[in-house]
C-alpha cells in the first residue's frame, strides 16, 4: 500500500490559493469555485481479506468522519486566517491582496 502525502510547501501554496479565492469571492469576483484550489487525494486501499458488509459500511462511516473533520478543520483555519487577515490590512492600510502577496514572499523566504 503506497500512500502519498502532501509535502508542506504543497499544503502551504494550497491555503494560500484558498484565501485568495476566498477573497475574490468575498469581493464578488469569483471566477474559481474554491474546491478547484485545493488539491484532490485519492487513496485506496487493497484488502487481501474478505470485509463483511458491517465492516465495509463501518469503513465507510470511518472515512466520512475523517472528511467531515478536515472540512470543520478547514473552516475553522479559513476562519482565523480571515480575522488575522483583517487586523493586518487594518493596520497596515494595505489591501487584502497586498497583504496576502507579502505573506506568499515571506513564506517563500
Amino acid at each position: 500500500m503506497s500512500i502519498t502525502l502532501p509535502t508542506e510547501r504543497e499544503l502551504l501554496d494550497e491555503w494560500l490559493a484558498v484565501l485568495t479565492v476566498m477573497g475574490e469571492q468575498l469581493a464578488g469576483r469569483a471566477d474559481r469555485p474554491v474546491v478547484n484550489a485545493i488539491g484532490r487525494r485519492n487513496f485506496s486501499v487493497q484488502l487481501e481479506t474478505a470485509v463483511s458488509a458491517r465492516d465495509r459500511q463501518a469503513l465507510g462511516e470511518f472515512t466520512a468522519a475523517v472528511g467531515e473533520l478536515y472540512n470543520r478543520q478547514s473552516r475553522a483555519h479559513w476562519t482565523v486566517s480571515e480575522q488575522l487577515l483583517g487586523m493586518v490590512r487594518n493596520a497596515t492600510g494595505e489591501t487584502r491582496e497586498a497583504v496576502l502577496r507579502r505573506l506568499a514572499v515571506e513564506l517563500s523566504e
